[in-house]
């Protein structure tokens, strides 16, 4: 299993302000209110690359980790705008040394708001975000049932339980749909071979779920 701290350190440096990012770091992804966006994902997207890297070429793989580890490191399922504060934070954590790739790096957090890639490393990074629909059915509705922990809570402020759980559901089947409506869900043909038919049958039983 990778070591993400070792993994920040080898990128980014060991000592000084570095230190102090990564436990700013942890302690973002550590927030309540994560279930999905914490460091379990983050480390699921190293896993993932790991083990992609045979079959996939990446022309700045120091970009792509950068943009892994930052992605979501502010997230608050209540507001928009969360790609766009996560590359304002990668912006001013990033070292120096990263100076002239920032720009790149900022592209490519914000580029997970609508999945849109901007290049082909950005195409394998969208893709890896992404690669949790595509797990076992059984590791699947265990995200399916974290990402529904951050924006219930959220959603039930509003409006009453059940309300809220019907809002929920009708949200979720857009999202659902919009995705399933892609053709195909992942940019990249290493990624459609490992995960588009699974991600389609997950998400398929899902919907089915909320229809019964």
């Amino acid at each position: 299993m990778i070591n993400l701290q070792e993994e920040f350190y080898k990128l980014f440096g060991r000592g000084g302000l570095m230190e102090e990012f990564y436990k700013e770091l942890v302690a973002n992804y550590s927030e309540p209110h994560r279930h999905y966006h914490t460091l379990e994902h983050i480390q699921d997207c190293f896993e993932v690359l790991e083990r992609s890297k045979r079959f996939i070429r990446l022309k700045n793989e120091p970009i792509v980790k950068a943009a892994i580890f930052y992605h979501d490191i502010v997230y608050d399922p209540a507001q928009t705008d969360n790609e766009e504060a996560s590359a304002e934070v990668a912006d001013e954590k990033i070292p120096w040394f990263f100076e002239t790739d920032k720009k790149l790096v900022r592209d490519y957090i914000i580029a997970t708001k609508d999945h849109v890639p901007i290049d082909d490393d950005s195409a394998y990074f969208l893709d890896i975000d992404m690669s949790g629909l595509g797990k076992p059915t059984e590791e699947y509705f265990l995200y399916s049932e974290k990402i529904k922990q951050e924006y219930l809570p959220v959603i039930q402020q509003q409006m009453d339980t059940k309300q809220a759980e019907r809002f929920y559901q009708q949200e979720r089947k857009k999202f659902l749909q919009s995705i399933l409506d892609r053709e195909p869900i992942f940019t990249t043909k290493y990624f459609q071979f490992k995960f588009e038919k699974q991600a389609r049958q997950n998400m398929q039983m899902e919907l089915e779920r909320y229809s019964s």
